[in-house]
């Protein structure tokens, strides 16, 4: 054949069972190979080329280039000979050649060996089996039609480049238009992840370790990829097992490392620092780790969100990687648009240099689909899963520590730095904790009876704990999740040893006891002395008394904290309505609403007609008017509170109800009455409930947030935030402003000003002035998604 080559395998071992009696039919398969010329892909000491045989079957033939993979002095012949036992097999099933490999002819049998753990599942290449060609090791395996992801962003940004006019500020257009949109990007990484997930569920640990776009496979059997970067919708294949590993859980076994003496640290630029340090010691499992691939994944995410690597390749190229991502950062994720930095903030999370305070496979895919869930005019202010309880939503802030080739080499481990005047804090894998001691499981005493106590995340020593209004914690609970607010004088916690939900009441010493032992599969916070939990037998929802003992049982699908003695309750049944319950679990209006929001003091809530129709019931489940709009939250009354007295500055005939309202012809916010009016014209970019009298509103042009009074003029003139929380025991959880990265405290302790990496969080009053004095040490939670 013209341009064509004939390839004759001289040895072939299948990489699957081959039935008894089909061996010579196997042969013929796969020892035979016709080659086409101008469909040669080359890369580094191996070759990829499309080969076909003679019924017409398509495969991959990935060939080592021996000469330049340190077999130098050995013959075609020799070669053959050197190719004897010793490699171990996968498990007890697999069938292996018997084979012994040297050099990079070695690694070249470990891809092989790494490529047939994963060979089996979907979003991984078919692997055929381990044969020679010219006394050279071949691999034959599946050819993937489709385009790598480096590939497809290249022709984007061709295309864009193309279509732009000429001139300077129209390559800048053409750049931005060559970027992915963020829900892109984000439904990008959830699909490898999904892959990652798959292969996490072997019996032994697998570790991809080279993710980059070349090994991002977009298949066009379906779609074509450019179709897939428009749609978000992707069939993705993860290729090239050149740097994969494959241990046993705590494994005594040598690595292939250290048999071989062949170093795999994949892809410079896409790799953590613990594949790039050849010359430092560091534990095993950090090499073996799947941290490695959300690491190198959200290096992938960092450069579909900003176009630029974390790392210059010159900068790489130049000295040595991993001093370079070790001793520097990278530069912090420049916000493309509002409710981008929540996405931001998650992929900095995964670039940490310490592997334990990543994100693993789970959170991180989590932690994406929860930014996706939102809508996009919430994600400004909430990154938080639809229940506590799921994996870890990962907070702002890249995790910065210094890894010395001194501290590493003498104590074999990497060591934390600490974070020096740093706003944020350190945010990472939930820490290990000692099981529960039964004798802990004892009943409080007494309720908390203290100062209002406020959810921080303790940025020096992590985990979740409970401040004062100055920023010192009063208590630290011993969880890896995170907790609730204090509410009736106690806090949903996660219990890591039975992994169940109880409450727990704080002590003045800092101490705490359980007030309801751990035995929920989740929990709310308190409220009018109930909480809705679920059950963990029945996964329902019902309600729990301070003292443990059920108020409702469990019954319902879904249910809210009461409020002015109702509650929102979802009917377990297939049309799953909305309805309201009293205390005693009694339906004071059925249920026949898609949603249904917290009552109000005069008895009004928010609820949902059918998607994107909502307005205002009363007590009984009436509707008050016709008015509906595209979607309300909770209705509140607007009047200030007297924080002496306890009571409302306006007469109870004049204390004004609002409720943030989605106009469906602007689709801008505002605020209605009871009765579905226009009481503040929608003119905010989103809104949030009021509470003490204050609202936090988006303003349409600059984006920030500020406290709003009942007439709709700002509270105040204080700088706007980038996220601002709810109003509670006089303080909101908030963060500062990109542009605000320094933060004059007045502070004798912490000196006069702060500064440090990414947006801070922390605490502000009702005159938008931070209270939380200590931020190096504190961060808040990101702020809740908006009530209803």
């Amino acid at each position: 054949m013209s341009g064509t080559s004939i390839i004759s395998l001289e040895l072939f071992d299948a990489a699957f069972p081959v039935p008894p009696g089909s061996e010579d039919e196997t042969k013929r398969r796969f020892m035979t190979l016709f080659q086409s010329d101008d469909v040669v892909k080359r890369g580094g000491s191996a070759g990829v080329s499309k080969v076909t045989n003679a019924q017409g079957e398509t495969f991959a033939l990935k060939q080592l280039n021996v000469d330049t993979a340190q077999t130098t002095g050995h013959s075609p012949a020799s070669r053959k000979k050197v190719l004897r036992a010793s490699a171990g097999s996968l498990d007890s099933t697999s069938s292996l050649p018997d084979y012994v490999t040297q050099g990079h002819v070695a690694a070249f049998y470990e891809e092989y060996r790494m490529h047939q753990a994963v060979s089996n599942l979907r979003g991984f290449p078919s692997l055929y089996g381990f044969g020679l060609h010219d006394g050279n090791p071949v691999i034959v395996m599946e050819w993937v039609e489709g385009t790598t992801l480096r590939d497809a962003m290249k022709r984007r940004a061709a295309d864009a480049a193309a279509a732009a006019p000429a001139g300077s500020r129209a390559s800048a257009s053409a750049a931005d238009d060559a970027l992915l949109p963020l829900e892109t990007v984000a439904q990008l990484g959830i699909a490898v992840l999904d892959l990652l997930k798959r292969a996490a569920e072997l019996d032994k640990q697998f570790a991809h370790r080279d993710i980059s776009p070349r090994n991002i496979m977009l298949r066009s059997d379906h779609e074509a990829p450019e179709e897939q970067l428009r749609s978000a919708t992707f069939d993705l294949c993860l290729i090239d097992f050149g740097s994969s590993s494959l241990a046993a859980i705590d494994a005594l076994d040598p690595t292939f490392t250290t048999q071989a003496n062949i170093w795999r640290m994949g892809t410079p630029a896409y790799a953590p620092p613990e594949m790039l340090s050849a010359d430092v010691q560091l534990p095993r499992e950090y090499r073996q780790s799947p941290a490695i691939d959300t690491y190198a994944l959200c290096s992938v995410m960092y450069e579909l969100y900003s176009g630029n690597k974390p790392f210059s390749s010159k900068a790489l190229r130049e000295g040595s990687p991993y001093r370079l991502k070790t001793e520097t950062t990278p530069a912090p994720l420049e916000v493309r648009r509002p409710d981008g930095g929540a996405l931001a903030n998650v992929i900095m999370t995964g670039l940490s240099i310490q592997p334990e305070l990543r994100p693993n496979v789970a959170e991180l895919k989590a932690a994406l689909e929860n930014w996706l869930r939102i809508p996009s005019q919430q994600r400004i202010g909430a990154l938080r899963g639809a229940k506590r309880g799921s994996a870890n939503i990962w907070q702002p802030g890249y995790a910065h520590t210094t890894l010395t080739r001194r501290a590493a080499i003498a104590g074999g481990v990497i060591v934390l730095g600490a974070i020096a005047a740093c706003a944020i804090g350190l945010v990472g894998r939930p820490r290990r904790v000692s099981p529960v001691d039964p004798a802990r499981y004892t009943m409080a005493q007494k309720l908390y009876d203290g100062e209002p106590l406020f959810k921080v995340l303790d940025g020096q020593q992590g985990g979740w704990a409970l401040s004062t209004h100055e920023g010192l914690i009063a208590c630290k609970p011993s969880s890896s999740r995170e907790c609730g607010a204090l509410r009736d004088g106690v806090v949903a916690v996660y219990d890591d040893a039975s992994q169940l939900y109880g409450y727990i009441t704080p002590n003045a010493d800092g101490s705490y006891a359980w007030a309801i032992i751990p035995a929920f599969a989740d929990a709310a916070d308190f409220s009018e002395g109930k909480a809705a939990v679920q059950d963990r037998e029945t996964k329902l929802w019902g309600y729990v008394n301070l003292d443990g003992t059920w108020a409702v049982r469990p019954r319902f699908k879904n249910a809210r904290a009461f409020s002015n003695g109702a509650a929102a309750a979802q009917e377990n049944s297939a049309s799953a309505l909305w309805g309201a319950i009293t205390k005693q679990g009694d339906w004071t209006f059925q249920a026949h609403f898609g949603a249904l929001g917290t009552r109000s003091s005069e008895g009004f809530a928010v609820a949902e007609e059918e998607p994107g129709r909502w307005g205002i019931v009363d007590g009984s489940g009436n509707w008050t008017s016709s008015a509906r709009h595209s979607l309300m939250r909770r209705i509140c009354c607007a009047a200030r509170v007297n924080d002496e007295l306890g009571t409302a500055s306006e007469t109870a005939d004049k204390r004004p109800l609002l409720a943030p309202a989605l106009d469906s012809v602007s689709k801008l916010w505002g605020y209605t009455n009871e009765y579905g009016e226009w009481v503040i014209e929608p003119s905010f970019e989103d809104a949030r409930p009021f509470y003490g009298g204050l609202a936090a509103a988006q303003d349409l042009r600059s984006h920030l947030w500020h406290f709003i009074t009942a007439d709709g003029s700002p509270a105040n003139s204080n700088t706007g935030f980038w996220k601002l929380g709810d109003l509670h025991d006089g303080l909101a959880p908030a963060q500062a402003t990109p542009d605000d990265s320094t933060l004059s405290l007045g502070d004798s302790d912490t000196g006069s000003s702060v500064s440090g990496i990414g947006m801070r969080y922390g605490y502000v009053d009702d005159q938008g002035a931070w209270q939380m004095k200590r931020l190096t040490t504190l961060i808040d939670t990101a702020i809740g998604s908006p009530e209803i």
